[in-house]
C-alpha cells in the first residue's frame, strides 16, 4: 500500500504539483496529456497494422521467387536422379499467390459484373406442399419419384441456408453441403432457389455463369484459375457468400478438339466468328479450378466463418445420365 501511495505521490508531483490552473476555470483537458496517453496506443495500432501488410506482402515475394527458382532448378537439374520433395505445399489453384492485394478483387469482380444486387426473395415466394401421395408412388415405381415443393424447401433449409448463415450451425451440422445442384424445367424456380438462399443467409452473391464469364479472363492457362481465384478469395472475405453457375452442364461437358481448319475458315466467312470465338474459349475451362474451390471449403467443427460457401449449380436438362459425373453434386435436388 505504502509503495502505491509513494508512486501516485511521484505521479502528482511530476504532472500536476508545478501546473498552473487558475486560468483554466471549465476545467477543459489538457491537448498535450492527451496526446501522452493515447500517442503509444494509436502507434502499436497502426505497428501492428504495418507488420500484419508486410508480413502477407513478404509471402506473396516468397511465393512468387520461389516459383522462379524452382524453375531454375528444374532446367539445371535435367536427367539427374529425382530427389524426394520436402516441406512442399501443393497449390489447389494456379493463380494461389497471384493476387497481391486480395482487397482488390471485389472492386474488380463488381466491375466486371460477377458480384451483383440480386432482388431478394424469400422462402414464404416458393409455394408448394407435401407430396402426400409419396408413399404410394414410391411403391408403384421403381425409381424414387422427384421430391416436393416443400421437402425442397426444407432440404434447403437444413442443409444449406442454416450452416450458411451461421458457423456455430455449420460446425455442429455433419451434412451441411458445400455445392448443391438444382435441376429441372424452365421456368420451375431454380435460380429463385437460388435467390432465397442468398436472401434468407444474407450472402454475397457471385454469379460464374457462362454467359457472365464470356469473354473475360481469356488469357491462356492462368486467366479461368485466376477469375475462380479471386471469386472464391471475395466470398471468404465477405462470408457467408454463394456462388452460383447457371447452366452448369456447359461447363462440365466434354470439349471436341481437333477441329479441321477448312471448317473453322468456313464458319468464320458465314459469320460463325463469334461462334468460334466461344469454341475457342469454352465455359469447360473454369472446370477444373471449380472442382478444386469447392474442395477447400470445410465442414464439420473445423470449419470457420470464411467456410461460410455455398456453390449452386442449375440445370435444365433433366435426362439422367447428363447428371452424373458433376463435381457439383454434393446435394443434388430435382425439380
Amino acid at each position: 500500500v505504502v509503495q502505491s501511495l509513494v508512486e501516485q505521490l511521484k505521479e502528482y508531483a511530476a504532472t500536476w504539483e508545478t501546473r498552473d490552473e487558475s486560468q483554466n476555470v471549465d476545467q477543459r483537458h489538457d491537448v498535450q496529456l492527451v496526446r501522452d496517453k493515447v500517442f503509444p496506443v494509436v502507434e502499436r495500432e497502426i505497428q501492428n497494422s504495418v507488420d500484419e501488410l508486410m508480413r502477407e506482402e513478404l509471402a506473396n515475394l516468397k511465393n512468387m521467387y520461389e516459383k522462379a527458382k524452382k524453375k531454375k532448378e528444374k532446367k539445371g537439374k535435367k536427367g539427374k536422379g529425382k530427389k524426394e520433395k520436402k516441406g512442399k505445399v501443393k497449390k489447389w489453384c494456379a493463380a494461389v499467390g497471384m493476387v497481391t492485394h486480395r482487397e482488390d478483387c471485389l472492386p474488380e469482380l463488381v466491375q466486371d459484373g460477377l458480384v451483383k444486387c440480386i432482388a431478394p426473395a424469400r422462402l414464404k415466394d416458393y409455394i408448394g406442399e407435401f407430396g402426400y401421395l409419396g408413399a404410394a408412388r414410391r411403391a408403384c415405381l421403381p425409381a424414387c419419384p422427384p421430391p416436393s415443393a416443400q421437402m425442397v424447401k426444407s432440404l434447403i433449409v437444413e442443409h444449406v441456408a442454416l450452416p450458411l448463415a451461421s458457423t456455430t450451425i455449420r460446425q455442429q451440422c455433419n451434412l451441411a453441403a458445400r455445392s448443391i445442384l438444382l435441376y429441372g424445367p424452365k421456368g420451375c424456380g431454380k435460380s429463385l432457389l437460388a435467390r432465397i438462399i442468398a436472401t434468407e443467409a444474407g450472402a454475397t452473391f457471385i454469379d460464374i455463369s457462362p454467359k457472365k464469364i464470356e469473354g473475360k479472363y481469356t488469357q491462356p492457362k492462368i486467366g479461368p484459375a485466376l477469375l475462380i481465384y479471386k471469386a472464391f478469395l471475395v466470398a471468404q472475405d465477405n462470408a457467408p457468400a454463394v456462388i452460383y453457375c447457371d447452366e452448369i452442364d456447359q461447363v462440365f461437358q466434354a470439349v471436341k478438339k481437333g477441329k479441321k481448319k477448312g471448317k473453322a475458315a468456313a464458319s468464320t466467312a458465314e459469320g460463325g466468328g463469334a461462334d468460334e470465338a466461344s469454341q475457342n474459349e469454352p465455359p469447360s475451362r473454369i472446370k477444373k479450378d471449380f472442382i478444386a474451390a469447392i474442395k477447400q471449403i470445410k465442414t464439420g467443427p473445423d470449419s470457420t466463418d470464411q467456410d461460410r460457401i455455398e456453390f449452386i449449380g442449375c440445370k435444365a436438362k433433366i435426362h439422367a445420365r447428363s447428371c452424373q459425373n458433376y463435381g457439383i453434386n454434393n446435394r443434388s435436388m430435382n425439380r
